[in-house]
């Protein structure tokens, strides 16, 4: 095991996948923290308005786990998998700007589009593993390595998000929380874009 283990961390690719995990599960985290930040006073939706905002974002799964998936196997599964990460990066921008944004109407499509970006990303990331050139052998090597690293900010994120929010009360902290993950939605769609570099790289060599 520990022989495969260090072939697989040999392997830039995999790493590269890792990173983009890491990095695009982030942006699904920062969905569990949009119903508390559209409550709060600045923004002045109400509990109910919120809730339903929320909700209504998880009916985007089969918009953007199916669409992206499709538009993946049409074009290219990394290519829209960093217009996705982009996407949602910007999306993110925008909705720290909710404070100033009038209409409500405008709040509840930016959060659906965060929602659609968030499961196209979910549901494109692991087709990449294909591509990574791993034997079949150690394939679930592989996976339990990506998940380990993909996954961690289950242990991380909460608490970055509650020393955010309690040291910098109000839609601050949420402000400050959704840059953060945009920036690491930024650099997941970078990833992406070296990962599909070396593809391409590896593919002429072959």
């Amino acid at each position: 095991m520990f022989r495969d283990l260090g072939v697989l961390l040999k392997t830039p690719q995999l790493w590269l996948l890792s990173a983009i995990v890491f990095c695009g599960y982030q942006v699904f985290w920062s969905t569990y923290s949009f119903s508390a930040y559209l409550h709060e006073g600045d923004i002045g939706l109400s509990v109910v308005a919120a809730g339903f905002i929320t909700t209504a974002k998880l009916w985007m799964r089969p918009t953007g786990g199916i669409g992206g998936g499709f538009l993946g196997d049409r074009f290219s599964k990394t290519l829209v998998l960093v217009f996705a990460l982009f996407a949602a990066a910007a999306a993110l921008l925008l909705l720290m700007a909710a404070p100033h944004i009038a209409h409500h109407g405008v709040i509840a499509a930016i959060v659906l589009f965060i929602g659609v970006m968030t499961y196209a990303i979910r549901g494109l990331y692991w087709s990449l593993l294909d591509q990574c050139r791993v034997p079949a052998e150690t394939m679930g090597l592989a996976i339990g390595l990506v998940s380990m690293i993909g996954y961690s900010p289950d242990a991380v994120l909460p608490l970055i998000n509650d020393y955010l929010t309690q040291h910098y009360p109000g839609v601050y902290g949420y402000q400050l929380y959704f840059a953060y993950i945009a920036a690491m939605a930024t650099l997941g769609g970078v990833a992406a874009l070296v990962f599909k570099h070396r593809l391409s790289k590896l593919e002429a060599q072959s």
